[in-house]
């Protein structure tokens, strides 16, 4: 049986009480899952409960006023920020004074901000969802990336390490981040393969990046005029935009997947009375812009968590502007970046793209006679 165990931080009985009942009656009539749960009513006590080694939970519910002053508390503000400082499970502020909330925390599926009143707002639910993605069991304290650090360090660290210790080339702090990112590439690698050692397969949602890491325009940047409402991906290697040794960007045109020919064939699929033959051949044309069969097209796919159309990367239809103008966000704004591994493959497609026709073949006779017209 899954257990779900979450922190409630509340001072009035009344909701306590009401809390303990409606998780105690779901876990009287539920079979695969069951909610625990601890309960401070002062933020003293969440503090030490969160400072605890055992401090090990899937979410939280959190008052805002925890001293029973009307309204004038805002105690729960210091709670919420301690775990947003420190945890990574989904918080539910549910207050009577909501309008208390701290401006700085972004609502989200993970925080949700909801007032006391609202009996739409089923809690359980909205906990459960959060749990079956699975979020908690790989970034929690005993999580899955836990897991694989701790294996990156005794397998793969441990045999390299003498190589940082020895090194008085580098700072700390350089060292800090190269063993970083040495420790990332492991963990890429063993996410990459399943236990067959055959590649995962991608879903939509990984391909982007949202909001972009970096403060200013990057290599895969998507991004959108804001005039015209296209969209382009960035291609300038991201070495020149690091280091500043261009004054221009290169963007190629990502068209949009009804304005493309990809739409027919959705249309015959989608289309009551298709002939089974056509619609498989439409499907069949589909799989092919999907895996990048088109030479001229590269297909970056829909993802409506993060609210992104999909769409085909169009290599025949190159812009180039200003880098000022493409970090103006008055201009264009950044949609997200790609990650880096479909980036990387994007710009190979397009230098391969351009690359295609080869060089003109050469008179091989003649050049095998100059070759060879001085020797003997």
């Amino acid at each position: 049986m899954e257990e779900i165990k979450i922190l409630i931080v509340e001072d009035d009985n009344d909701v306590i009480n009401q809390y303990k009942r409606n998780f105690d009656t779901y876990n009287a009539t539920n079979d695969s899952i069951k909610f625990s749960y601890d309960v401070n009513k002062e933020e003293k006590d969440a503090f030490k409960t969160l400072n605890s080694t055992m401090s090990d939970y899937d979410g939280a519910i959190v008052d805002l006023d925890l001293r029973n002053s009307n309204g004038e508390d805002k105690s729960g503000n210091d709670v919420i920020r301690k775990i947003k400082e420190s945890f990574k499970f989904p918080v539910f502020v549910i207050s009577g004074t909501t309008y208390n909330i701290d401006d700085n925390f972004k609502k989200s599926v993970l925080f949700q901000v909801v007032d006391r009143d609202n009996q739409d707002f089923d809690y359980i639910k909205e906990f459960i969802k959060i749990y079956d993605t699975g979020i908690t069991k790989i970034l929690g304290k005993k999580g899955e990336i836990n897991s694989f650090l701790t294996k990156i360090f005794w397998e793969h660290l441990a045999d390299s390490m003498k190589i940082w210790t020895e090194d008085d080339k580098h700072t700390s702090k350089e060292k800090q981040k190269s063993l970083l990112r040495y420790t990332l590439a492991n963990m890429q690698e063993h996410l990459e393969l399943n236990e067959k050692s055959d590649f995962e397969k991608y879903i939509p949602v990984e391909v982007y990046i949202k909001p972009p890491v970096n403060k200013h325009i990057f290599t895969g940047d998507l991004i959108m005029e804001i005039k015209t409402k296209k969209r382009y991906i960035v291609l300038t290697p991201s070495c020149d935009l690091a280091q500043t040794k261009t004054d221009k960007v290169l963007l190629v045109n990502v068209q949009n997947i009804e304005e493309s020919d990809m739409q027919k064939s959705i249309d015959i699929v989608n289309k009551k009375g298709s002939k089974k033959n056509e619609v498989n051949n439409a499907k069949s044309k589909l799989i092919n812009y999907i895996k990048n069969n088109k030479n001229k097209n590269h297909f970056i796919p829909p993802c409506s968590e993060k609210d992104i159309a999909g769409g085909l990367v169009n290599f025949q239809n190159l812009e180039c502007v200003s880098k000022i103008d493409a970090d103006n966000k008055k201009l264009y704004e950044r949609i997200a970046s790609l990650n880096n591994c479909f980036v990387k493959d994007i710009i190979a497609r397009f230098s391969q793209y351009y690359s295609r026709q080869g060089s003109p073949d050469f008179d091989n006779d003649y050049v095998l006679e100059s070759l060879f017209e001085n020797k003997n």
